[in-house]
């Protein structure tokens, strides 16, 4: 089981997971959330490992962060989140996930007693380290010089002297920039920027003075799409240690947490949650050849039940057939990293919503997906008219409902109309920005990959339209 709070003064809220699974290797989150009454976190006298044990919940404070902990279109996400879930589930214990506004928050969490383990991708550093000791690094993050392109390129350490360099203020990244203008780029400088989620420096890559910048690279894995003029020039020879953090007096936990990632590491989930967790490059298209032989040879198989599914929700069965495509290339054994199943990728508890028993039933599980597709499309205000409210149910369908919302939201405070299909397209990919999913209820999301989604469903809709209006086989021409 798997509590959410939110652990900072403001206010506390509690959502309960009610479709619990083992991380891995389904590495599956849920996607059902009932809120619970609010309340205070809860001190514990005893922080060490005797103490979770007896409280049968490990405590684990987290920040909101693309690369740490986000809530996505099927339930939490990030690599900090599956790795307590994944160590709770070892210990055998329930996990309760608190989040707070900033680091210094999150240490003093830990300090006091509110939380057990605090980890967010951070390094043992002052002031991090007050109150709190740090486990073994888990992880050594490359540090990347990036560039803006068109600009000059560096092509190496020693072509960073007499550069000026865009960076975080008060962040691992500006401690490096000091250490290598001291030991050996005396000319070497820098423009310190407010990026508490650590991308708002690339932003201002521009003119002749600011072309560079020093990122993580787990970071910039989660911007790259959003800042697409922008290449990595060379990594850093020095790596950022990421660690966990626990109270001084929790020797036992430390240990214990110490082993597991030895363990996981030896064993190779380490680096598969890592792979989880952050996002690849854009899905590889499908040669035309492979495209042709998935048509003609198991597309008039599936018709007759895209066609009866789409009749009984008040959808066209080629964008239905088009839907199945793009979440499983038409394979009713298909299973996602995140746990969806089926030919239309249904999470275990959506399918159990949707009346679906068993989620490899291709028929069933194109039944659900067609209604949880046309759910979507209903919840729609009804002044949005086709094909924009196709393309928004789409989008919704593949990045969640709420954050489809957020981006609408968005849309409007820039001006833009939000049944619009292509003015929220181009807002959609600000959810991953932090000036912006700041400002929306539920915060990051990958907003660019509902654009890439939609885009690829409406190409290979043109191909089953096509497809659609040539003879069956085996039927005459006239």
């Amino acid at each position: 089981m798997v509590f959410y709070r939110n652990g900072d003064a403001r206010g506390t809220v509690i959502l309960r997971l009610l479709d619990p699974k083992p991380v891995w290797p389904a590495l599956c989150a849920c996607a059902a959330l009932a809120l619970l009454p609010a309340c205070r976190p809860r001190n514990a006298p005893d922080q060490d490992l005797s103490g979770v044990n007896a409280r049968g919940v490990l405590r684990f404070a987290t920040l909101v962060r693309p690369h740490s902990y986000y809530v996505g279109a099927h339930g939490p996400e990030g690599i900090e989140y599956l790795l307590a879930r994944n160590f709770a589930e070892n210990l055998g214990v329930d996990l309760e996930v608190l989040t707070y506004s900033d680091s210094y928050s999150l240490q003093r969490a830990v300090a006091r007693g509110d939380a057990d383990i605090g980890g967010a991708q951070l390094t043992a550093e002052p002031p991090l380290t007050d109150g709190v000791q740090a486990t073994a690094p888990y992880d050594f993050v490359p540090q990347l010089i990036v560039y803006r392109r068109g600009s000059r390129s560096p092509r190496g350490i020693a072509a960073l002297d007499g550069r000026h360099i865009a960076v975080p203020a008060a962040s691992y990244q500006l401690a490096l920039l000091r250490q290598l203008r001291s030991a050996q780029l005396p000319k070497l400088s820098w423009q310190e920027f407010d990026a508490p989620h650590g991308t708002r420096h690339l932003e201002v890559l521009h003119g002749d003075r600011l072309d560079l910048a020093l990122i993580d690279a787990n970071v910039f894995a989660f911007v790259r799409t959003l800042y697409r003029d922008i290449s990595v020039a060379f990594p850093l020879d020095e790596q950022r240690p990421v660690q966990w953090f626990v109270a001084l007096s929790a020797n036992r936990l430390r240990e214990r947490i110490e082993s597991y990632f030895i363990a996981i590491q030896t064993s190779g989930l380490l680096a598969q949650i890592v792979q989880r967790s952050v996002p690849g490059a854009d899905d590889a298209e499908l040669s035309p050849l492979e495209l042709r032989a998935d048509v003609l040879d198991r597309l008039p198989q599936l018709r007759p039940l895209f066609e009866q599914a789409a009749g009984e929700n008040q959808l066209d069965w080629r964008l239905l057939a088009a839907v199945a495509y793009q979440e499983s290339r038409w394979r009713e054994d298909a299973v996602s990293p995140d746990g969806a199943r089926g030919i239309m990728m249904l999470m275990p508890a959506t399918a159990r919503q949707l009346g679906v028993d068993d989620v490899f039933n291709i028929g069933a599980n194109v039944k659900g997906g067609a209604r949880y597709l046309a759910q979507l499309r209903d919840r729609l205000p009804a002044r949005i008219a086709e094909p924009d409210r196709s393309w928004l149910a789409l989008a919704a369908y593949n990045v969640g409902f709420g954050h489809l919302e957020d981006a609408r939201v968005i849309t409007q405070m820039r001006g833009g109309n939000p049944d619009r299909w292509q003015d929220v397209r181009t807002n959609l990919p600000l959810l991953a920005r932090e000036r912006w999913h700041t400002r929306v209820r539920r915060g990051y999301a990958r907003g660019w990959e509902p654009v890439q989604y939609v885009d690829r469903i409406r190409r290979m809709l043109d191909v089953l339209e096509w497809y659609s209006t040539q003879p069956r086989y085996g039927e005459s021409t006239g």
